[in-house]
C-alpha cells in the first residue's frame, strides 16, 4: 500500500501481520488471509479507514487531507475516496 521499503542490518520489526478477515470471525491464520502492513496502516485497516477489494486494490473509507510544505508556502491537499 505504501510502497515503502526499509533495509537494515539490525534486527528491528517494522512490519505487522494483519488479518484481512479478523481471526475472531474466520479462525483463518493462513497467509492468504494476511497482509504485511506498517503499524500505522495496520491500525487504519483495523479501524476501517482503509480496506482492500477482491483484487487487493486499496480503498479508503473517509475523506482526509494533509499538508504539504514547500519553498512556496503551505498547501492544503484533499483526497476524497469513499467505498
Amino acid at each position: 500500500m505504501s510502497e515503502m521499503k526499509i533495509e537494515t542490518s539490525v534486527n528491528i520489526q517494522m512490519v505487522d501481520g494483519c488479518h484481512i478477515i479478523p481471526f475472531s470471525v474466520s479462525n483463518d491464520d493462513t497467509i492468504p488471509n494476511g497482509l504485511s502492513l506498517s503499524p500505522n496502516l495496520h491500525r487504519a485497516f483495523d479501524r476501517g479507514i482503509i480496506t482492500i477489494n477482491e483484487d487487493y486494490d486499496t480503498i479508503c473509507n473517509i475523506c482526509f487531507f494533509y499538508w504539504v510544505c514547500s519553498s512556496f508556502g503551505v498547501q492544503k491537499l484533499y483526497t476524497f475516496i469513499f467505498f
